[in-house]
């Protein structure tokens, strides 16, 4: 579904010199599976996020999703191309001045879609997201987590083959966390949908993730199946991260 293939990004500090954010990752992320990408503050988590969605141009390197070299299209091709892809961006990024319903409708009244479609698509996402009876509600009047589900069905209202998740439970309560990483699970089974996540807690890894990679200041330095990367963790930043999420 995915593929990378040494991709390298620097950014030129204030002092000129270059900060390496990402250093000849190369990744296969398998078709409906949950990959987790992890590591400490800094590490280029969100870099890569960011340079698979082409919102940072990577320096080298090729990324493939669904068999298309995404870093050889054109900007108008690009821009198509997206809609297979949803993104929920730490933070929400919602609209505060639409509701619920509007909110989640945007991507399709963007995309052009006759309103009776909106209508029926958006009352399908708020009913597999679970926010019926929320849907003329306002962020502000939302919890954190009511919040996340509208960022995620707005995430998945083009129906996209990749999800992309970043830090999406980083100010979540455990509870919420919880009911956020089932809710993923069938979001996973139903939209058949492949999903890539961004985070730096080892719980959410070991609850939902099929695989792992392990990212450190800009590198991978382990991969593999979540189970094994965590039970035999090989890695100093790995087991560093291990030793602060309390797992084993």
């Amino acid at each position: 579904m995915v593929r990378i293939e040494n991709i390298s990004k620097s950014f030129i500090q204030a002092n000129n010199e270059n900060l390496h954010a990402l250093k000849n990752v190369s990744l296969e992320i398998r078709e409906n599976t949950i990959f987790g990408i992890i590591g400490l503050s800094g590490a280029g988590k969100s870099t890569l996020l960011r340079s698979i969605i082409s919102l940072e141009k990577i320096d080298c390197g090729s990324i493939f999703i669904d068999g298309i070299e995404i870093t050889s299209l054109k900007e108008s091709e690009l821009r198509s191309f997206k809609k297979n892809i949803g993104v929920v961006f730490q933070g929400y990024n919602l609209l505060y001045q639409r509701n619920v319903e509007k909110n989640i409708a945007l991507p399709l009244e963007i995309s052009g879609w006759k309103k009776e479609n909106i209508k029926k698509r958006v009352k399908y996402l708020i009913e597999v997201t679970g926010l019926s009876g929320k849907e003329k509600a306002y962020p502000a009047q939302l919890s954190g987590g009511q919040r996340q589900r509208v960022a995620i069905a707005r995430a998945l209202a083009l129906n996209p083959k990749l999800l992309l998740l970043d830090e999406i439970t980083s100010a979540l309560d455990p509870r919420t966390t919880n009911q956020i990483l089932k809710l993923l699970l069938e979001i996973k089974e139903k939209f058949r949908v492949t999903i890539l996540l961004i985070t730096h807690e080892i719980a959410v890894v070991s609850l939902i993730c099929d695989e792992v990679a392990v990212l450190d200041y800009g590198e991978i330095v382990e991969r593999g199946n979540s189970f094994d990367v965590l039970k035999h963790p090989k890695s100093t930043v790995t087991k560093m991260l291990l030793g602060k999420g309390g797992f084993c």
